[in-house]
């Protein structure tokens, strides 16, 4: 009976080593677990802070954008503004006459 006892203690002692070493590396897994969610979650963040800067630039370029004349507005004020000063032209040369 003794035997049997001390069998059977040997057992559990050695099923309570085991869920032991199950547990510390369970417990490992964990922290390392938890050290890569801090990263992505760091990386998340610094992804976030980066769109939001380039879409504060999206609006801002979309601003200039849209108050900076485009080519064929340039072409028009200038073929205009010459129009204009031929006929200043002409009747600077109509008032000498």
């Amino acid at each position: 009976m003794v035997n049997n006892l001390k069998q059977t203690l040997e057992r559990l002692r050695g099923k309570a080593d085991i869920l032991a070493e199950r547990y510390r590396i369970l417990l490992q897994d964990k922290q390392q677990a938890d050290l890569r969610i801090e990263e992505l979650s760091s990386t998340i963040k610094k992804q976030q802070n980066e769109i939001n800067r380039l879409q504060q630039e999206v609006e801002h370029l979309k601003v200039v954008t849209t108050l900076t004349p485009d080519r064929k507005d340039v072409e028009k004020s200038r073929a205009f503004l010459s129009k204009l000063v031929r006929n200043i032209d002409k009747c600077i040369a109509e008032l000498k006459e």
